[in-house]
């Protein structure tokens, strides 16, 4: 998934001369003579306009995708005076771009990506991405200091809190009272301290989600920077008593991104199936509904998601008349499909690309009398 800068970048040979350069030099010669030009004439106008400088250490923010929808982009980036762009990520990758900034324009290599001057608040953003000058004073924190102080609470913000342990991380969501579980990585970029959560309930691979620089911690609190919806924030934990979170687990998507967002890529491409097919969908369902004596007529349409490990969860429903209009039925027929469909356990998880992946699903169910008479996958 091309979240990340390095997608654009092209690795530096040691010691060769770089042809890539030079390109780029002799390519942007008429459009840097013009810049040139323009400068000096609104310089003329304005004594204190000065070229925009982009030069230090940036935080990797988020990648806009779609409206309201970003991905992480996991990368500290290093701008150097001398027209280096170094890039670094939490597991040791390392990339080097060649790079040219001007106020409405950033070239990486020879890609060539409409950019804002730095805005107030200290963040660039070039094409989709967004990214942020990393905050220095860290008030003299200790890598092994900072890692105990993690384990040794739990850390409460608004909407959640996290329980550390050696291998992941427990993050309850206040509002359902449910915890995911994570992998997780710390460490030291650029003098800078960093965590990541990542992986999903299959394993520790992938699904980085936005990378966090930890400003300072104490027995008290804890403060990161982090992206947060649509925009860079500081955000402050509180410390509290150790308690175990492990018990508090529920379902779980594997993509904490796309099942939230982009329903379209699941709907018709990853092919999610019940083991036993449609057919072992209406033996049960027909040997564990029980039609009230009731004139009901219509659909239920129940949606829910398939984790990448063949978990269901999420459940909605949906009851509609027969010309589509919704409507409610008499709650025993709902209650009863929606109980059935929790309880049916041996999905086979969705394939992208040789991986299993969430899936959502569609069971909609025709009642004739308050009678199941056909089922739609």
């Amino acid at each position: 998934m091309p979240n990340d800068i390095k997608y654009l970048a092209i690795k530096r040979r040691k010691n060769v001369y770089s042809p890539i350069k030079t390109r780029m030099q002799k390519n942007l010669f008429a459009i840097i003579l013009a810049n040139c030009m323009i400068c000096v004439f609104f310089s003329c106008l304005n004594p204190e306009s000065e070229k925009m400088d982009i030069s230090g250490v940036w935080i990797g923010g988020g990648r806009a995708v779609d409206s309201g929808l970003y991905y992480p982009i996991s990368q500290v980036l290093n701008f150097q005076n001398n027209g280096i762009l170094k890039t670094q990520t939490l597991d040791g990758k390392q990339y080097e771009l060649d790079y040219f900034f001007d106020h409405s324009f950033l070239i990486l290599n020879e890609d060539t990506i409409a950019a804002s001057d730095i805005l107030e608040e200290g963040v660039l953003n070039f094409g989709n991405y967004s990214i942020k000058k990393i905050l220095v004073d860290q008030q003299n924190l200790a890598g092994k200091s900072i890692e105990a102080l993690l384990k040794q609470y739990n850390w409460e913000n608004k909407t959640e809190i996290l329980q550390f342990e050696t291998d992941r991380v427990y993050s309850l969501e206040k509002k359902t009272g449910i915890a995911n579980v994570f992998c997780y990585q710390f460490g030291e970029m650029e003098n800078a301290y960093f965590l990541q959560k990542k992986g999903s309930p299959l394993d520790c691979n992938g699904y980085n989600q936005f990378l966090e620089q930890i400003l300072s911690i104490s027995k008290e609190e804890m403060n990161v920077l982090r992206w947060e919806g649509d925009h860079f924030e500081k955000i402050r934990y509180r410390s509290q008593e150790k308690t175990n979170l492990e018990s508090k687990k529920g379902f779980q998507v594997c993509n904490q991104f796309l099942a939230k967002n982009h329903l379209g890529n699941y709907y018709f491409s990853t092919k999610a199936k019940y083991s036993s097919g449609l057919y072992g969908i209406q033996k049960i369902v027909s040997q564990q509904y029980h039609a009230p004596n009731l004139k009901e007529n219509g659909l239920v349409r129940i949606r829910f998601v398939i984790n990448c490990i063949g978990e269901t969860g999420n459940f909605e429903v949906l009851e509609l008349d027969k010309d589509y209009r919704e409507k409610t039925f008499n709650s025993n027929i709902p209650q009863q499909l929606l109980s059935i469909c929790k309880k049916l356990t041996s999905w086979e998880p969705g394939m992208a690309s040789g991986t299993s992946v969430d899936s959502y699903k569609f069971l909609t169910f025709k009642i004739k009398n308050s009678e199941v008479i056909e089922i739609f996958p």
